[in-house]
């Protein structure tokens, strides 16, 4: 059995056997992961806040996207420039590369049921309970979506 690390709030999983760090707790800005020395254009270094929103209200409501913020290294005190926010997706987790210490991302979206099996199969290992919970959600609700139109596309196929 792999050897997990895990403090409270914010947490950072380490799992001894693959290597890779899953980022968990940082989901607002004030408990994002702070990078300390992030490149700022070609010379200049700053801090970077990165962290994993999930949407409250709106078409949206539920999905999850990657949120940066960088400092910016040429005013003489600490000021944050706008965060930059991507695409939404159903699940997204961050996680610190191996090979070369980089935050990256991974995510998915609820159409092909392929895909969220397979996203599971590289990933669940490395999650805590609360991230386990809603990939299981999105699980759920592909394979019903998948369900659903399988079954409406084999009604008009018979109606034919």
């Amino acid at each position: 059995m792999p050897l997990a690390l895990a403090d409270s709030e914010t947490s950072v999983t380490s799992v001894a056997q693959s290597n890779c760090v899953v980022l968990s707790g940082h989901t607002s800005l004030e408990t994002a992961y702070i990078q300390g020395d992030y490149p700022y254009g070609r010379r200049l270094r700053c801090q970077r806040k990165v962290w994993i929103e999930t949407a409250t209200k709106g078409s949206a409501n539920g999905k999850m996207r990657f949120v940066a913020q960088t400092s910016n290294p040429k005013r003489t005190t600490l000021s944050w420039n706008k965060p930059h926010a991507g695409q939404y997706r159903d699940f997204m987790l961050m996680y610190i590369n191996p090979e070369n210490d980089h935050i990256e991302t991974a995510g998915i979206d609820i159409y092909s049921v392929e895909e969220v099996k397979a996203f599971k199969d590289q990933w669940y290992h490395l999650l805590n309970e609360e991230q386990k919970a809603k990939l299981d959600e999105v699980e759920r609700k592909t394979i019903a979506i998948n369900s659903y139109w399988t079954q409406k596309t084999n009604l008009v196929a018979a109606a034919n």
